[in-house]
């Protein structure tokens, strides 16, 4: 999650979107689940964000949180 934070806060304005490909993510934390919202917040006004090859279990975080139905998600 801090790693990401510090991608994020040197995201140059020129990005119009991005995508996060969840492939080997097996688990997230509050903390990494923090810094999604971060980039979902970041790119809102953009053209978009979104979060490609998401496993069940991951999917259930942002199911239970309802961030599932804010972001555009699709499991694997």
């Amino acid at each position: 999650a801090p790693q990401l934070g510090e991608a994020l806060s040197g995201l140059e304005d020129s990005i119009t979107s991005l995508v996060f490909d969840f492939t080997n993510l097996e688990y997230i934390s509050s903390a990494g689940l923090r810094q999604v919202i971060v980039a979902y917040k970041k790119m809102a006004p953009k053209d978009g964000f979104k979060i490609i090859n998401v496993s069940d279990e991951v999917y259930d975080v942002f199911s239970l949180t309802g961030f599932d139905s804010k972001i555009d998600i699709q499991k694997k």
